[in-house]
């Protein structure tokens, strides 16, 4: 059976450590008797992520992503994520107006993030 237990009683941090490794489920967390968030101990945490999603989670940091698969993106958009890093990717060009634009930004952007114009 669930556990749930008020906001109020996570100032135990502690007890609700210990609850969270006795069990081996979820503790859901309410607010003003609604449902707020869900606590679990890393080894619970670790035991429902799946491989897929470690897989994903690393095409995505390495860019090796499908992009039309994981944000239903059309063939023009896919194109300009592709070669928004463009020259770093020598290979992959932009070659619409509209990657070439956004290949720009980012580029004005990173610019201004390293000089700290903007934060």
């Amino acid at each position: 059976m669930p556990q749930i237990i008020p906001i109020k009683d996570l100032k135990n941090t502690s007890e609700i450590s210990d609850m969270c490794h006795k069990t081996e489920e979820p503790i859901y967390v309410t607010k003003n008797g609604y449902g707020d968030m869900v606590i679990m101990s890393m080894e619970i945490y670790e035991s429902t992520m799946t491989t897929d999603d470690d897989d994903r989670i690393d095409a995505i940091i390495n860019g090796s992503a499908d992009t039309e698969e994981m944000c239903d993106a059309n063939e023009e958009t896919t194109k300009i994520i592709e070669t928004h890093m463009w020259p770093l990717t020598i290979t992959k060009v932009p070659r619409s107006k509209e990657a070439f634009l956004v290949c720009f930004v980012d580029k004005i952007m990173a610019l201004a993030e390293t000089l700290k114009i903007i934060k």
